[in-house]
């Protein structure tokens, strides 16, 4: 493809063009590619945690994702089971089955 021809034939379509939002979009590409880099766009908080983030990853200071992992689907089990059992006692604490299951075994 020849760069220079291409230009040309969208400089002719631009040219023979009354479309507005066609110009307006073509404004917009361009506004775009020369826009700040995001980094200008972002909070200093945000800059500092990446930046944070960057020099801790330098030093080492990273976790393997799977021990990462391993762990957070061990704590999420547990839990999990931890949970259950509190809903059954506060289902059992509310519900007349906790009555019936008491009178069956005092009686």
């Amino acid at each position: 493809m020849n760069i220079q021809a291409e230009k040309l034939k969208i400089m002719k379509m631009i040219l023979e063009t009354d479309n507005t939002s066609i110009l307006e979009s073509i404004k917009s590409i361009f506004n775009k590619e020369n826009s700040a880099d995001f980094w200008t766009n972002l909070s200093d908080e945000h800059k500092e945690d990446i930046l944070k983030g960057i020099e801790e990853v330098d030093n080492g200071q990273v976790v393997n994702y799977n021990d990462f992992m391993a762990k957070h689907r061990e704590s999420e089990r547990c839990y999990s089971q931890k949970e259950h059992l509190i809903n059954w006692k506060n289902f059992l604490n509310t519900s007349n089955l906790n009555g019936l299951i008491r009178s069956r075994i005092i009686s």
